[in-house]
């Protein structure tokens, strides 16, 4: 049995839920064409970055640069685990090991939260995805969560402006 202590969230009337459809749509539609403008390839980087700082964490100001710097923390890490045993044997079995170690020890005591994160977990399962071959899409990864921060990122200040003005306007 499990308590909920968080309140019923209100579900948006239709026009509103309409609208919003709308806007995700355009959206979308302008994160891919980015995406393609600028030869950036894996966007599911990009769209996980989108589903967890702004969805997930409600575009949470404060946690935008930590969830980026997790993200590629996490990526780099699992370019370390994939990619290192490989090239250097047990060496790079032991020293990719030896790095995972002391992120999950800095995740367990929730030391480096600017760098180690939940965000650094995300990533890190996200691009271990054998089929994802991080080895050699490490540098797209990367790129893709960049442009996703940056284009998310643009988008959430402008809408809070947008939102700051037009509380100005009914108070």
């Amino acid at each position: 049995m499990t308590t909920q202590t968080d309140e019923p969230r209100k579900m948006p009337g239709v026009l509103i839920s309409v609208v919003t459809l709308l806007g995700t749509v355009v959206f979308m539609g302008a994160f891919m064409a980015t995406y393609q403008a600028l030869g950036v390839g894996v966007p599911y980087v990009g769209l996980f970055f989108l589903l967890y700082w702004a969805a997930m964490l409600h575009q949470d100001p404060a946690q935008y640069l930590p969830t980026v710097l997790g993200g590629l923390v996490g990526i780099g890490l699992a370019w370390l685990l994939m990619a290192l045993p490989p090239l250097y044997g047990q060496a790079g079995f032991y020293g990719s090991y030896a790095a995972l170690g002391l992120v999950l020890f800095c995740y367990i005591r929730g030391q480096a939260l600017f760098f180690v994160n939940n965000g650094t977990m995300l990533f890190v399962l996200l691009a271990v995805i054998p089929e994802l071959n991080v080895r050699a899409n490490v540098i797209a990864m990367g790129q893709s969560l960049v442009l996703a921060a940056i284009f998310m990122g643009i988008v959430a200040l402008g809408l809070r402006q947008v939102q700051t003005i037009m509380a100005k306007r009914a108070a």
